[in-house]
C-alpha cells in the first residue's frame, strides 16, 4: 500500500529566544531547501515598529498580525512561517487566520532551542557583525532573552501550546550554524513538510 504524500499548504511558527539563529540558521535553510516564506517579526519592527525593535519590547498585536496578514495575500505560499511568536493570544489568532486561509492546511512549529548564555553571545556577535543598535545595549539583551526564558516567558507558555497544538519538531541550536543548517536539510525540514 502506498503512502499518499500531503501537496497542501503548511503554515506555522519559528519558535525559539532571541539570538539562537531563527531567521539565519534555521529560516534560511527551511526557505532555500524547502521553499517556505518566512515572515520575520525582527526585520518588521525595525522597519515599521522600530521604537520596539530598539527598546527590545514587543509591537501591538493588532499591528503585526495584519502585516502577518497583508504579506500572506501579497505572496500566497503553499509555505508560510511566522517568525518568533511572542505571546500565546497572538499565536492563537495566527491559527485561527490560518484556518481561515485554508480549513486543510497543516499547521507545523520548527522550535530552535539554546542555553541563554549562548542566545546572549550570538544577539552580541550579531551586534558587531550587523552594526545592529537595538543588539548592543545589555539591558535591551536581557530584556528580549526575558520575554523568553523568565517565568511565565514564551518557554513556559507559548511552547507548550505550541507542542500540543501543532506538528512540532525540537531542534537542538546549541550545535554549530552548519550542523544545524545539515540537520534541517535532511531531517527537521522533511519531518515539518512530509518531505
Amino acid at each position: 500500500m502506498s503512502t499518499v504524500r500531503y501537496t497542501g499548504r503548511y503554515f506555522g511558527f519559528v519558535a525559539g529566544p532571541s539570538g539562537v539563529g531563527k531567521g539565519f540558521g534555521l529560516g534560511q535553510v527551511l526557505n532555500e531547501y524547502f521553499g517556505a516564506r518566512i515572515f520575520v517579526t525582527g526585520d518588521w519592527c525595525r522597519d515599521h515598529e522600530n521604537g520596539h525593535a530598539e527598546g527590545g519590547t514587543l509591537a501591538p498585536d493588532e499591528s503585526l498580525i495584519e502585516a502577518i496578514a497583508q504579506d500572506y495575500n501579497h505572496h500566497k505560499p503553499t509555505k508560510f512561517l511566522v517568525d518568533a511568536p511572542r505571546t500565546l493570544v497572538q499565536v492563537q489568532r495566527l491559527i485561527g487566520l490560518f484556518r481561515k486561509w485554508d480549513k486543510e492546511a497543516v499547521i507545523i512549529t520548527a522550535h530552535i532551542t539554546a542555553d541563554r548564555g549562548s542566545c546572549e553571545a550570538r544577539i552580541r556577535h550579531r551586534a558587531t557583525q550587523q552594526g545592529r543598535s537595538d543588539d548592543a545595549e545589555p539591558h535591551i539583551i536581557k530584556r528580549r532573552l526575558d520575554v523568553y526564558f523568565e517565568n511565565g516567558g514564551i518557554s513556559q507558555t507559548v511552547i507548550p501550546f505550541l507542542k500540543s497544538n501543532t506538528r512540532y519538531v525540537p531542534i537542538n541550536g546549541n550545535m554549530s550554524l552548519e550542523i544545524i543548517r545539515q540537520m534541517v536539510r535532511e531531517k527537521h525540514g522533511p519531518a515539518l513538510f512530509d518531505a
